[in-house]
């Protein structure tokens, strides 16, 4: 369900012909004076957008059915439309459509011939054959709205103060031939735990090593600290899908055994190379071992059979996920079954007690919950770090690679109120308007600069 207010709001923009007046500042009085600001910055963008829209059809409805509330009366602001789309067409989650002069979003889609919607005016009616006018996916605008609203939880004040604990530079005590000593003073400065620490703007031009201190950094963070959670991400694609592959390609040295990397974001848009390390891979991975491994403890029952292979093939298709699935003690199916030899007596409690782990665990959203508290890093592009699931992820820190090309609302969408860190690195000669990066830069933040060619 989206938010009543952004949907009036989004209405009332569809009809607004004057201009939205924007306080432009580098720096705010209270997160409510930067909260204001940031929610004209966001309708101005998606008055621009509506602007520049053009509207086309995509299909028509067949068949409206009412949405009732608890006491049984009817839902005004929620309908189920049943439609038929053109041959390619397809419609998505938060996509705003337009039907019968009236601007509707869609809030779930049931199938592909069926969704559940949410009208911006409760005044507007919707009928049978009407036809599908398809305007913007507004997926993006809505997660940056709901970051804001969110912001008075962020850990990091400076946000909107940028000129209180400024950042400074540590001279770096570390040797090593592989850094050079920018590099070096960057990494001193922003592993040392001080209060002061909460935002870093790195700012190099190209091939300066700002890809080789994000590795350096993940290294370090990874390996000093037992339960961190590290967020990387980036509004390019291109670019993202480029520092992914060096992460995986360097995980043997980056990452400790026991802590992995996963990637959020729609399979549509992700590169193949990446598909394995998706999070949606990773559900698809348990759900097909599980399934195999419920037809194994089936022929464990078989009477005058060795266990023995049985139990080794199933240890070691448990082998190839991350981590296994355990029960609410933390038992696991391999810990079960190594009790089956000792005690043959107690083989079908054993299965049993397998098999409701297995029962658990094959739920698509609870594998993707215990994915997510269990992964010590995250790949995803700013909006799908947004996404429901991630509201699971409390990263400690973030690092935001090509900062200079993300709006301040687009920076804000990663952050929650369990974030530590977040760390903007970036190119300043070409540097976009209104961007985090930018004020950041503006407003005080000491800049860790990188000039050396690495």
């Amino acid at each position: 369900m989206m938010d009543q207010f952004f949907l009036s709001k989004c209405d009332e923009l569809t009809t607004l012909s004057s201009e939205i007046e924007i306080k432009r500042t580098l720096f705010y009085n209270s997160f409510d004076d930067y909260k204001d600001n940031l929610l004209k910055f966001l309708f101005l963008e998606i008055k621009k957008t509506l602007d520049n829209c053009n509207k086309s059809s995509i299909g028509r409805i067949t068949n409206l059915i009412k949405v009732y509330n608890l006491d049984e009366t009817v839902d005004p602001n929620n309908l189920i439309l049943e439609y038929e789309l053109n041959q390619n067409d397809k419609l998505h989650e938060m996509d705003l459509i337009y039907i019968n002069q009236s601007y509707v979003f869609i809030s779930e889609l049931i199938n592909n011939q069926k969704c559940s919607v949410q009208l911006t005016n409760m005044n507007h009616t919707i009928e049978i054959n009407n036809s599908i006018y398809f305007v913007c996916n507004y997926k993006k605008y809505y997660r940056m709205y709901q970051s804001i609203i969110n912001s008075n939880r962020t850990l990091l004040r400076n946000l909107f103060m940028p000129n209180q604990k400024l950042t400074r530079l540590n001279k770096s005590k570390l040797k090593s031939d592989f850094w050079n000593q920018e590099q070096r003073d960057v990494l001193a400065s922003v592993i040392k735990p001080t209060e002061n620490k909460k935002i870093h703007v790195i700012d190099g031009l190209k091939n300066t090593g700002k890809s080789t201190l994000i590795m350096g950094l993940i290294q370090n963070y990874l390996s000093r600290f037992n339960n961190i959670k590290l967020l990387i991400t980036s509004s390019n694609k291109k670019l993202l899908t480029h520092l992914a592959n060096r992460i995986i390609s360097q995980k043997t040295i980056l990452i400790p055994q026991n802590k992995w990397i996963m990637i959020v974001g729609d399979i549509n848009y992700v590169d193949k190379s990446l598909h394995h390390f998706l999070i949606s891979s990773y559900v698809d991975k348990y759900m097909k071992v599980l399934q195999y491994i419920q037809t194994k403890l089936q022929q464990l029952e078989s009477d005058n059979i060795d266990n023995t292979p049985i139990v080794i093939d199933i240890i070691n298709k448990l082998d190839e996920l991350p981590f296994e699935p355990y029960s609410h003690r933390k038992t696991t199916i391999s810990e079960l079954l190594q009790e089956v030899d000792h005690d043959k007596e107690k083989l079908h409690d054993i299965i049993l007690q397998c098999q409701l782990i297995i029962d658990k665990w094959l739920n698509h959203n609870y594998i993707n919950n215990r994915l997510l508290n269990a992964c010590s890093i995250v790949i995803s592009t700013i909006c799908s770090s947004g996404c429901p699931s991630m509201d699971i992820y409390k990263n400690n820190i973030i690092m935001i690679d090509d900062a200079e090309q993300a709006s301040e609302l687009e920076t804000l969408i990663p952050l929650q109120d369990s974030t530590e860190q977040i760390l903007l690195f970036g190119n300043s000669s070409k540097i976009q308007k209104n961007t985090l990066f930018q004020r950041m830069i503006h407003g005080g933040i000491s800049v860790h600069k990188l000039i050396q060619s690495f």
